[in-house]
């Protein structure tokens, strides 16, 4: 065993690093921490909860994320900082559409079947990332939840969290997270006299 025959179990796809999950378990601690090391994985107790984490488990060094995947570990480097945050989309007609790009990135995570009282909303709709603090309060539970712990708790993979939007009112009222979940507050009832549909 040693850190070079170690070395060809990392690939590189774009610009994430791939790192078979199985055979990095059967490693020693050493070499374990020589190739965790370059991306600031440092300490043997990091290490050890990268090596018992469940899929969908996310650790972030300084410089890096590291994401449980089934079969492999995928590392990629902390970004987000550097890039400006996207520009809302509004979304100008009275039936449902977006642009042809975004309708497909959406689709690639599930499809979307929600309908909404037409007298809550203050149109225009449009789309914009998520930020911190954004809350959510999903519809068949009670309460709310911030959209990070939503994310974790539907153990939806960081990579997949990148591909989504949010569709907001004109006031910035949280109709849903497209496509994983609707926000009951605006949702049809027994009352309701005017729908809006959204579908992707």
């Amino acid at each position: 065993e040693t850190a070079a025959k170690a070395q060809e179990l990392i690939s590189k796809n774009n610009e994430r690093v791939l790192l078979n999950r199985k055979e990095f378990l059967a490693l020693s601690l050493l070499i374990k921490y020589e190739l965790l090391q370059p991306y600031n994985f440092h300490s043997a107790k990091e290490i050890k909860k990268i090596c018992e984490a469940e899929t969908g488990k996310v650790f972030y060094s300084a410089t890096h994320w590291l994401q449980i995947d089934r079969e492999q570990f995928i590392i990629k480097e902390r970004t987000e900082e550097k890039t400006e945050p996207s520009k809302d989309i509004l979304i100008l007609n009275d039936s449902f559409s977006l642009p042809a790009e975004i309708a497909e990135e959406i689709k690639t995570l599930g499809n979307v079947s929600w309908t909404f009282d037409a007298d809550t909303l203050t149109f225009p709709l449009k789309l914009r990332k998520p930020s911190s603090g954004d809350v959510l309060y999903p519809t068949g539970m009670t309460g709310k939840k911030k959209i990070s712990k939503f994310f974790k708790d539907e153990k939806i993979p960081i990579l997949a969290q990148q591909k989504i939007w949010l569709l907001c009112d004109a006031t910035d009222s949280l109709l849903g997270i497209l496509p994983y979940r609707q926000d009951r507050r605006h949702q049809t009832h027994k009352k309701t006299t005017r729908v809006y549909e959204v579908k992707i």
